[in-house]
Parts: structure tokens; C-alpha cells; sequence
């Protein structure tokens, strides 16, 4: 039944949850149990430090700390936590988003948090993209946007 019991669908909140720690999957498993702690962020929710446990997690898209991650709450009792694991990239996914972000800063594209000259909303545009894959902590991301909204 899951944390929710039979609660209607209107009662969640889509939130997301920042990842400060996360057990390790056991090499080879595809399954395992996931223990993580969570800094879980929702309009009109000041930010909650959540103890979030799994008996069985898909291996392949254990989150990585810092990681912010999509996640669904009910704003009367926060550190009741769902996953929204369709939405989660899976570690492969993860690296190739970072390398593809690295080689493009290093090959003189925008860096991610410089915007591109002449252009704020291209620049807006490729920070959104950086925060959604995770590149970018949300402060790493308010920063950059103020920046470019304070020069355009």
C-alpha cells in the first residue's frame, strides 16, 4: 500500500528533495534497500530534514548526495516521502548529462553558471536545463539566475 495508505491523489504535494547522504547499492545487485537523508523542499514548506528508508530501491538510480531529485509530500506531514522514480536519471544518465555539460564549458560554450553574452534569455534557458538535470544545487542556480537578471 505504500507510505500513503489509501489517501486520494489531491492530498500530495509535488515537491523536491535534496540529497545530503545515501546508503550504496551492493556491487552487482540490481535491487536493494535505500537509506538516504533528505533536505525535502515544497511551495509554502520551509525546508524539512527527512530520514527516508526503502526496503526495495532500483540500484541503477540510487541518488548521489547533492543530488536534488523529484519527490511527491503531503504538507501536513512532510517527512512522509514518495520518490518519483520515473523522474529520477539513473547514474548513467547522471554522468553523461555532467560530461556532456563539462564538454561543452570547456569547448568555450557557456560555463554553467556564466551566462551567454548578449542573450539572457538563452542564458536562463541553459541554466534551467543545468538545474533540472542536477548539474546545479538550487543556491548554485539562484545565484546564476540573479546574476543574469541583474545584468539584462
Amino acid at each position: 500500500m505504500g507510505i500513503f495508505g489509501r489517501r486520494r491523489s489531491g492530498d500530495l504535494v509535488r515537491a523536491t528533495a535534496r540529497v545530503v547522504s545515501s546508503s550504496q547499492p551492493p556491487p552487482h545487485a540490481t535491487y536493494s534497500p535505500l537509506k538516504m537523508d533528505l533536505v525535502v523542499q515544497a511551495d509554502g514548506l520551509e525546508p524539512t530534514a527527512v530520514a527516508f528508508n526503502q526496503r526495495v530501491a532500483r540500484c541503477s538510480k540510487f541518488p548521489l548526495p547533492g543530488q536534488t531529485i523529484p519527490v511527491e509530500i503531503r504538507l501536513a506531514d512532510p517527512t512522509s516521502v514518495k520518490v518519483v522514480w520515473d523522474e529520477v536519471p539513473t547514474r548513467g544518465q547522471m554522468g553523461q548529462q555532467q560530461s556532456q555539460a563539462i564538454a561543452e564549458a570547456m569547448r568555450g560554450g557557456a560555463a554553467p553558471t556564466r551566462p551567454v553574452a548578449g542573450d539572457p534569455i538563452a542564458s536562463l534557458e541553459r541554466l534551467a536545463q543545468l538545474h533540472r538535470s542536477g548539474v546545479l544545487s538550487d543556491e548554485e542556480f539562484a545565484a546564476a539566475k540573479a546574476r543574469i537578471l541583474d545584468e539584462g
